[in-house]
């Protein structure tokens, strides 16, 4: 997902790969780490937070980024703060690792409201080097299916400029691949994801 922007993707744009063909293994091994939610300890200022982390041996965190949140308000974020926060998270070889923003999407007359806090807190990701950004995707309006929902409650989400850019992010990712005209998901959760959301 590109930073500043809010993506989404047109099932109808994406071909599921063959029955049976098995996605690309992964070259080599990783290192699994423990982390937490910071969610729980909202109370608690960051700083307090980072220094637990470390006295547990708690590697990364993922972080709540949220409007009014004490430790990352992406609507009040800027340059000093950003580059504060990767001074007390590196200091403590820290890594966060995923910005969590669990606002309702679909919420009535939220919409537009936070959709711009999610386009932050991506910009925030990029500018701090997170790699993962966390969101809810929204519960269905009352009286809606999911798809109606996405049609009439949130803005532009459909946008054929929205979508291309979505496209170029999973490209880069290596989540999905063009061949001649049509795009393959060779990633196998995102392949599942794509066909549960087509079945609704």
């Amino acid at each position: 997902m590109s930073a500043g922007s809010i993506t989404s993707l047109s099932v109808a744009g994406l071909t599921p790969t063959s029955a049976g063909a098995q996605p690309p293994k992964p070259t080599q091994s990783k290192d699994i780490r423990v982390g937490i939610l910071t969610a729980p300890l909202r109370n608690l200022p960051f700083e307090e937070v980072l220094n637990l982390a470390r006295r547990c041996n708690i590697g990364t965190l993922e972080v709540v980024t949220e409007p009014g949140n004490p430790h990352i308000d992406p609507l009040r974020l800027d340059q000093a703060q950003l580059e504060a926060i990767q001074q007390k998270v590196g200091e403590r070889h820290l890594e966060i690792s995923a910005l969590s923003n669990f606002m309702n999407i679909t919420a009535p007359g939220k919409a537009g409201e936070v959709q711009q806090a999610m386009i932050k807190t991506i910009d925030a990701a990029a500018v701090l080097g997170v790699p993962a950004v966390c969101m809810n995707l929204g519960t269905p309006a009352q009286g809606m299916s999911r798809i109606e929902t996405i049609k009439k409650v949130i803005p532009g989400l459909s946008s054929a400029s929205n979508a291309q850019r979505a496209v170029q992010a999973l490209l880069a990712k290596d989540i999905i691949d063009r061949d001649n005209g049509s795009f393959l998901i060779t990633d196998r959760f995102f392949r599942l994801w794509i066909q549960a959301a087509q079945s609704v």
